[in-house]
């Protein structure tokens, strides 16, 4: 004689999803790495964290790169002295711009942010003169 299981799931409370990083109500999960973790395990990317890393990424080449240009430079290969200089160049010029995008990101999601607040201040002014 086969057992069943209870196919039914309770849902985790409000506080509870907070808690562990989900938002009420929602199918994702933030991880540390910043990005959205839905139910299905399919990971949402996070805007932020990727331009950061490329910023971390790119900077880590052009430091990089110095040390292969000095080695390049001590062989008297100009060739690869050029090369390394123009890749140098790249990493800083990516880095440049993934900072003037991050910036602009973060600055669209603080007028965001206060716009939320500015309307949840309006709600609770309403309730507060419903209540009256």
């Amino acid at each position: 004689m086969a057992t069943q299981t209870s196919t039914n799931k309770r849902q985790p409370s409000a506080s509870a999803q907070r808690a562990s990083g989900r938002s009420p109500g929602s199918d994702t999960m933030q991880t540390k790495q910043g990005k959205q973790v839905s139910s299905s395990g399919a990971q949402q990317p996070d805007e932020s964290y990727a331009l950061i890393s490329t910023i971390y990424h790119s900077l880590q080449g052009a430091e990089t790169t110095s040390k292969y240009i000095e080695d390049a430079r001590r062989a008297g290969d100009d060739e690869l002295v050029s090369f390394f200089e123009y890749s140098q160049r790249l990493d800083n010029e990516r880095a440049a711009r993934a900072k003037q995008l991050l910036a602009r990101q973060l600055e669209d999601e603080e007028d965001e942010d206060e716009e939320e607040s500015e309307g949840e201040e309006d709600e609770d002014e309403e309730d507060e003169e419903d209540e009256s």
